[in-house]
């Protein structure tokens, strides 16, 4: 289904004054098309499935020839997002659109991109100006392509630190890895994020985040260990096997964190165990028990 616009056609009644009655016929025509719309999208997401709700329930009781109108535009802006370059460089359009639709839409634009080449290395192609929507953008990506996302970051051109912090946050949670490998290109200096957005990557990734820990540059020895001893619940193998990438010197730390990867795979700690270079036969003991 593909329309050339987002333009809505005038429905019937809609030289009313907003607030009269929307005609019920136009209502139940509008009914009909919301649904055949949302039939023909792809996999639902818990956002788009809302946003059929609220569509839904916009239409309900007593309709005006506002909500009539309201609903008729974004039942075409839905269709637009089909015509993926168009919809992103039209940014009256983008700006128009009220905040509480704005994020399932765009999830929908974002969805057909994905599928033609993806939205986060084509998004220079699109020439967004916008900073709230490009946020937005990177947000909803983030969550479905966590690397891809940071890999591109820069392409966005977002300028907002704090904006790029809950991007990484949110791209940590879907790829830990990624996010990590990719960290410095968010050009993040807050180091207090930076440790955030590592923990959450740890408890996605432990062994790759361990692996590219030295990339976060973060120089708090508490945090690093804080860190280690999320990975090492999330995979114990991977920490033993990066665990010199901490420069913990901190030797009750390193026992403790050994503990957390012995209980979590025994055989890899058993295997790197040299790495954490502990001295403490007792503690070795206790580690060996645990592995």
């Amino acid at each position: 289904m593909t329309v050339s616009g987002p333009q809505s056609p005038s429905p019937k009644g809609s030289s009313s004054e907003p607030n009269q009655p929307a005609d019920p016929a136009e209502v139940q025509k509008l009914k009909g098309s919301i649904e055949k719309i949302f039939e023909e999208l792809p996999p639902k997401s818990k956002e788009v499935a809302a946003l059929h709700q609220r569509l839904r329930s916009d239409l309900e009781g007593d309709v005006t020839v506002e909500t009539v109108n309201k609903v008729n535009k974004l039942a075409r802006i839905i269709l637009f997002t089909e015509n993926v370059a168009p919809f992103f460089q039209n940014s009256s359009l983008l700006q128009s659109i009220d905040l509480k639709y704005l994020n399932p839409i765009l999830w929908l634009a974002i969805e057909e991109a994905n599928r033609i080449g993806g939205i986060s290395r084509n998004i220079g192609r699109y020439d967004i100006k916008d900073q709230k929507i490009l946020i937005e953008i990177a947000k909803i990506a983030a969550a479905q392509h966590g690397e891809e996302v940071s890999y591109y970051i820069l392409d966005y051109g977002i300028t907002s630190e704090e904006a790029l912090i809950e991007i990484a946050k949110i791209a940590a949670a879907q790829n830990g890895a990624g996010v990590s490998l990719y960290i410095q290109d968010y050009g993040i200096a807050n180091e207090e994020a930076l440790i955030e957005i590592a923990k959450i990557a740890a408890a996605q990734n432990g062994r790759e985040v361990s692996l590219y820990i030295p990339f976060y540059r973060i120089t708090d020895e508490k945090a690093l260990i804080e860190i280690a001893k999320i990975a090492a619940a999330q995979d114990g193998r991977g920490v033993s096997e990066y665990i010199q990438n901490y420069r913990i010197r901190n030797e009750k730390a390193l026992i403790e964190i050994a503990k957390i990867a012995a209980a979590q795979d025994g055989r890899g700690v058993s295997e790197y165990i040299q790495n954490y270079r502990i001295r403490n036969e007792k503690a070795l003991i206790e580690i060996a028990k645990i592995a």
